[in-house]
């Protein structure tokens, strides 16, 4: 996979041959460590109570709810088959309700976050390694919308 493969800079449509491209080649192991993140928080070896495809899905949902639909489309594909943009149709240990109302939370008002709200989630039947996967989850989402964000802006620019 070259660094031009990554959801980065895919989904941000910069390619090897633009002068970003070029830049950011210069860069590329930040790219080759931001894949392997994604990869770690969405396909990890453990997954504790979020499965592969609970895990896209939630990628899907956060990617969606900031308006990133090309990225909540590529990880819907990784999502249960009859999963849509809002149900992951797909087992899960947590009430889908709470799971959603603790993901709208981090994702877009993590300084309203209490321990209230871990409360919760371990009432709901979460382990606390479960709460750190799912916040692990949540804020890696959140840092790649920012940084393709950052890239398409960069990336529509370059004309300018």
């Amino acid at each position: 996979m070259t660094i031009f493969e990554t959801t980065a800079l895919q989904i941000s449509g910069i390619s090897e041959t633009s002068k970003i491209g070029k830049i950011i080649s210069k860069r590329s192991e930040i790219f080759k460590m931001s894949q392997k993140a994604e990869n770690s928080v969405i396909f990890p070896k453990v997954c504790g109570a979020f499965p592969h495809e609970l895990r896209a899905w939630i990628a899907c949902y956060i990617s969606k709810k900031a308006n990133h639909i090309k990225l909540a489309n590529k990880f819907l594909k990784n999502a249960n088959k009859n999963a849509t943009w809002t149900n992951p149709n797909c087992n899960t240990k947590i009430d889908l309700q709470i799971l959603i109302s603790f993901v709208d939370k981090v994702s877009n008002n993590t300084k309203d976050v209490e321990a209230k709200d871990i409360t919760i989630l371990q009432k709901a039947g979460l382990a606390d390694e479960d709460i750190v996967r799912l916040c692990q989850l949540i804020a890696f989402v959140s840092f790649q919308i920012r940084v393709i964000t950052g890239l398409e802006l960069m990336n529509r620019g370059k004309n300018e």
